[in-house]
């Protein structure tokens, strides 16, 4: 019986990233979006443009070029100034430019527990960008990006907030004071009008 289970529903393949995707202590609904995401998907313009009722060739974060994923996470004017804050609140910097290398790069990278805060807050970041551009896409309203980083700082903060984790040395082992301080009381400042 089991052999025949087996053979009418094959088991999907592993991916390389699914540990910072699906992570111990994960945000289901981030991760689910992040999932889709890493799947390729999404539906961007570039995927289904006929779905979207006000239908433009434009990005709908920053209008100025289609939008592709790796635009709209990568290359977007309105979406690089949340990445600026994501990579200052966890002390390093991610130069990659397309969907692929950074899935594969933070696969390698970020296997270990001691990456819970920087998957957090990536998973949240993907899940509020894309929560930002479809209500731009479907319901004409927008935010500044100041506005979606405070949304990803408050869902990053409740979820540490809800951990059982038994000692602060539990703690700095997910992060350090440091990153946690910058994350909770750095302001966000910027030189044009996207925050």
């Amino acid at each position: 019986m089991a052999h025949t289970l087996a053979y009418f529903s094959p088991l999907s393949p592993i991916f390389p990233w699914y540990k910072v995707v699906w992570f111990k202590h994960h945000k289901p609904k981030n991760s689910l979006i992040l999932w889709l995401a890493a799947r390729g998907r999404l539906y961007t313009l570039d995927a289904k443009p006929m779905l979207y009722k006000h239908y433009t060739n434009r990005c709908y974060l920053c209008h100025t070029a289609w939008e592709p994923i790796d635009h709209l996470f990568f290359k977007c004017d309105y979406t690089s100034h949340i990445w600026r804050f994501i990579q200052e609140s966890i002390g390093f910097y991610i130069l990659r430019n397309s969907w692929a290398d950074l899935l594969l790069w933070c696969s390698i990278h970020w296997a270990s527990t001691q990456f819970l805060l920087h998957k957090l807050l990536w998973s949240a970041a993907v899940y509020f960008i894309w929560i930002e551009r479809n209500a731009r896409a479907f319901r004409n309203q927008s935010s500044t990006a100041h506005s979606i980083i405070a949304q990803i700082k408050s869902c990053v903060r409740s979820r540490l907030a809800s951990l059982k984790l038994k000692s602060s040395s539990e703690l700095r082992l997910i992060s350090s004071p440091s990153q946690l301080q910058t994350l909770f009381q750095q302001g966000c400042s910027t030189s044009n009008g996207y925050l």
